[in-house]
């Protein structure tokens, strides 16, 4: 009975470094997906000259996590990404309102503006990813093992 409980810390405490791995690989991820997706409305919006939400049906972006967040401010006027802090969301919801409004000299420069921004963060998290990533499954072991040998 005492072995098992220790097996259940131990895999908590694993999945809970698990999580944390995750939640900086989304945040990594959302924001690669999120200056390719610039890329590609910047690259039809030269092209094309047509309105926002056809640009936005032909761009594609390989995360799922950009899309939905676009379709869902586009149709609701809301962002609202779990894994983003409210200032990223903020910044998100910005973006996303300033499409469509200039024409197509201040499109460009409002989206170069933002994939600047948006480099920037998906450097901060790249680097947090990379310096806590495997930290995290590994301090998440070593707690759980801790706490397992203080219950012995």
């Amino acid at each position: 009975m005492k072995i098992a409980l220790l097996i259940v810390i131990l895999g908590a405490f694993g999945y809970c470094g698990f999580q944390i791995k995750d939640n900086l690989k989304s945040k990594r991820d959302f924001y690669d997906g999120l200056i390719e997706f610039c890329n590609n409305y910047k690259r039809e919006i030269n092209f094309l000259k047509i309105d926002v939400k056809s640009i936005i049906e032909k761009c594609s972006c390989k995360n799922k996590y950009v899309l939905s967040t676009i379709n869902l401010y586009f149709n609701k006027s809301l962002v609202n990404v779990s894994f983003l802090s409210e200032q990223e969301n903020l910044d998100i919801k910005n973006f996303l309102a300033g499409l469509g409004k200039q024409d197509i000299d201040g499109e460009i420069n409002h989206i170069d503006f933002y994939i600047s921004k948006f480099s920037n963060k998906l450097n901060t998290h790249t680097l947090n990813f990379n310096k806590y990533g495997q930290f995290s499954i590994k301090m998440s072991a070593i707690l759980g093992l801790l706490v397992c040998i203080l219950l012995i």
